[in-house]
């Protein structure tokens, strides 16, 4: 799928991702999920994080999934560190295109809760070059969040 650029909404990308995957027979690509970007600031943009109490609407205002806090969870375990993208798939056995499509949804769930503000961020997140993916990690204000809820 190398070549193609996907936009629309996570579920319209991952629908279109898997058109292409069962026409084509093949599998989702690096190239083909870096297509599908996460909910992050651009490389050398100046990042802005939402603020605690945004945070602690964004984690309550409705359920989160088993794996939604399975990859919550494992971030703030391992803050401030950053955590390899691979790793997170792994952990709640989602593959590259669910992965994206359940980073999709904590973007949906961010700019749908009041209070959210454009241009801020709910992860912090770095494109390692080597493996050609993702490496995020948490916040402060998103770890005292979890905190302040109880979901650590």
């Amino acid at each position: 799928m190398k070549g193609y650029m996907f936009e629309g909404t996570a579920q319209e990308v991952i629908e279109a991702m898997t058109a292409l995957q069962a026409a084509s027979g093949g599998e989702a690509t690096s190239d083909a999920v870096a297509a599908v970007a996460p909910t992050v600031a651009e490389e050398g943009e100046e990042k802005e994080f939402v603020s605690t109490e945004v945070a602690r609407r964004v984690l309550n205002r409705r359920p989160l999934s088993r794996e939604q806090l399975g990859v919550l969870k494992m971030l703030h375990a391992a803050f401030p560190q950053w955590v390899p993208a691979g790793k997170l798939q792994t952990a709640i056995s989602y593959t590259p295109a669910q992965f994206a499509g359940l980073m999709g949804a904590f973007g949906r769930r961010f700019s749908h809760t009041e209070g959210y503000v454009a241009n801020t961020w709910l992860f912090d997140a770095e494109w390692d070059y080597d493996v050609g993916a993702y490496n995020y990690r948490l916040p402060e204000t998103v770890k005292a969040a979890m905190d302040a809820e109880k979901l650590a």
